[in-house]
């Protein structure tokens, strides 16, 4: 929508690595409880579905020694990623409070922000300390951030450089031409010319080795 009105758009995606291995029991509970009201049984129940959790490897019939997991959400259950959603709320104050738009999707972030008036400075501060309050507020989280511009003028500087997220001095993030969100390839320009010559591709592979 902001492209066909002229303006660009900002997109930063955060990626939790092994995010939902992450997620502190006792913080959980506090948020449910404090933020959601979620109380009495039902917490208790969440508890007890958390809690006394282990696990262990197996090799060519050998196992290691039983761990016991005080941390994270099962993966693969229906409850994980509703709890993690639950769990990393906060995130979406932290945009509104920098003035940025949101979506969450499980352990995959979307941060965005239009650019106005070609303020393209003063858009980028408000990345920038999104950024900053983003990475103290999940320190213990191994976190992945890309970034990407959509913009089909050629107003904005050509230099690149320019549009890099400084989160600090050994941390610049350039912008990348194309990204992968959700299983879909989005180009800077946003007209979707990757991702339908990838799909095409795909789908070329897959008759050949259909009719072979």
């Amino acid at each position: 929508m902001a492209l066909t009105s002229g303006f660009s758009t900002a997109l930063i995606l955060l990626d939790f690595s092994a995010a939902f291995d992450c997620v502190d029991h006792s913080i959980l509970l506090k948020v449910l409880q404090l933020q959601f009201g979620v109380t009495a049984s039902a917490l208790q129940w969440i508890s007890s579905f958390l809690a006394s959790r282990s696990h262990c490897d197996t090799l060519s019939g050998s196992s290691s020694k039983i761990f016991s997991v005080p941390f994270g959400v099962p993966q693969g259950s229906i409850l994980g990623p509703l709890l993690f959603i639950l769990y990393t709320s906060n995130v979406v104050k932290i945009a509104s409070q920098h003035g940025l738009m949101i979506h969450l999707n499980a352990d995959d972030t979307q941060l965005y922000i239009k650019l106005c008036c070609y303020n393209l400075e003063n858009t980028k501060m408000k990345m920038t300390a999104c950024g900053h309050h983003i990475q103290s507020w999940c320190a213990f989280m191994r976190l992945k951030i890309e970034l990407i511009w959509f913009d089909r003028r050629s107003t904005l500087d050509d230099d690149n450089s320019t549009k890099n997220l400084n989160l600090d001095p050994q941390c610049s993030i350039p912008p990348s031409d194309v990204i992968r969100d959700l299983g879909v390839l989005l180009d800077c320009r946003l007209n979707m010319t990757q991702h339908v010559s990838c799909t095409a591709r795909t789908s070329q592979n897959l008759t050949s080795e259909t009719l072979s």
